[in-house]
């Protein structure tokens, strides 16, 4: 029998399942005027967090590994199986692609980082300029756009740099109402940056790098 804290996690499981699931075009729920616990779909969830278990990882990674599977069974047409799907699958191997994802993630994200701020050290190396603030928000032309937002359209500025530098934010926030539509809008630059400095191999890089420099709230 199912102590509580095993119920409340099996429930998690399902409230993480169902809002993924439905990003992805399904609808599941529990059968109606039925004991949740006596359906196939809660032994579909506690089956699949006993192979879970095995494996040892903590539950934080669950949405992660959710989605990778909910992902692949919409592009395998396997979806219309519902909750079943989860079961369906190499768990391990899931597990292990989801984790070696998310380690290329990292990588590219510090690689950009790392790049952007060399850029912008040797633009400011080869300016008039004493502070990054002021080549930022220079423009080579009375009609042109500001360098950080030509940088950035160009690819030589990642959005992850201009999310966690102090002088970027107000670079951009100097700008006009027509240059700022090039932009991601605020909640998105904070959801940017959150993600960044959430993780602790990258913020101890981004502290490296950027020193004071680094937005962190």
């Amino acid at each position: 029998m199912l102590v509580a804290e095993d119920k409340a996690r099996v429930v998690k499981l399902f409230k993480i399942l169902k809002r993924i699931m439905r990003n992805y075009g399904k609808i599941i729920s529990f059968p109606k005027c039925s004991d949740p616990t006596k359906t196939y779909s809660w032994r579909y969830l506690t089956r699949f967090l006993e192979k879970y278990d095995k494996i040892e990882l903590d539950d934080s990674e669950l949405p992660g590994i959710i989605d990778h599977i909910i992902r692949r069974a919409k592009m395998n047409g396997t979806l219309r199986n519902g909750m079943s799907v989860i079961n369906k699958v190499d768990l391990l191997t899931i597990c292990e692609q989801k984790l070696q994802q998310d380690v290329d993630k990292e990588s590219n994200s510090i690689k950009k980082i790392i790049s952007s701020y060399e850029f912008i050290q040797n633009k400011l190396l080869d300016s008039d300029h004493n502070k990054l603030y002021d080549l930022l928000v220079e423009r080579p032309g009375r009609r042109a756009y500001a360098n950080i937002t030509r940088w950035m359209d160009n690819g030589d500025l990642s959005l992850g740099f201009i999310a966690v530098s102090k002088t970027c934010k107000r670079a951009v926030s100097s700008l006009e109402q027509h240059e700022l539509t090039l932009y991601p809008d605020v909640k998105e630059f904070m959801k940017i940056r959150y993600s960044l400095i959430s993780n602790e191999s990258i913020l101890r890089t981004l502290r490296g790098l950027l020193g004071d420099d680094l937005l962190e709230e």
